[in-house]
């Protein structure tokens, strides 16, 4: 006979696909642990990083402007978000790191 169709929740689908992001078990072995498919944890896994994608170009947009002209959106896309997520990442490392990488910048001459 066949399984009748199951409705997972929210929660049990962000928690299966941030199982699947922390990438210390294969998509089979949470598959097998979690009774699913692992189509359904891939997809999942798609629709979370789609998502913040979404959040973080909206949460730009809203605070720098879109703006009338295009040419001055894009500028403020470049300066503010894109190369700001950069130097945020790169604040994230320790002083002692983010020296040796200039300095390995400096002596590619």
């Amino acid at each position: 006979m066949k399984r009748p169709r199951r409705n997972h929740s929210p929660t049990f689908k962000a928690k299966v696909a941030l199982e699947a992001l922390k990438g210390e078990k294969t998509i089979a072995q949470l598959a097998v642990h979690y009774d699913v498919h692992a189509n359904q944890i891939t997809a999942g896994r798609r629709s979370f990083w789609r998502t913040l994608r979404e959040f973080l170009v909206w949460r730009c947009r809203k605070r720098y402007g879109s703006g009338t002209d295009p040419r001055v959106a894009r500028e403020n896309w470049r300066t503010h978000c894109r190369e700001g997520f950069f130097r945020l990442r790169a604040r994230a490392l320790p002083r002692s790191e983010r020296t040796a990488m200039i300095d390995q910048g400096q002596n590619r001459t």
